[in-house]
């Protein structure tokens, strides 16, 4: 299906699995790192975000 390889990411936290991610069709591995781990970044500041605001929610009740 398609051409290029097949490249994933797993992103661990305290070596607890929280997300992979993948994607393929690139040929390059080197891009395809730098492509993954810009999406990673993006869902960890998300993530942390997320984490962030429900923690100053309950502090409050």
């Amino acid at each position: 299906m398609g051409e290029g390889l097949y490249f994933f990411a797993a992103v661990k936290r305290a070596g607890q699995l929280m997300f992979r991610i993948g994607m393929g069709g690139i040929c390059e591995e080197a891009k395809a790192k730098k492509l993954l781990a810009a999406k990673a970044r993006a869902w960890i500041d998300d993530f942390l975000i997320r984490e962030h605001q429900s923690g100053a929610s309950s502090q409050g009740d």
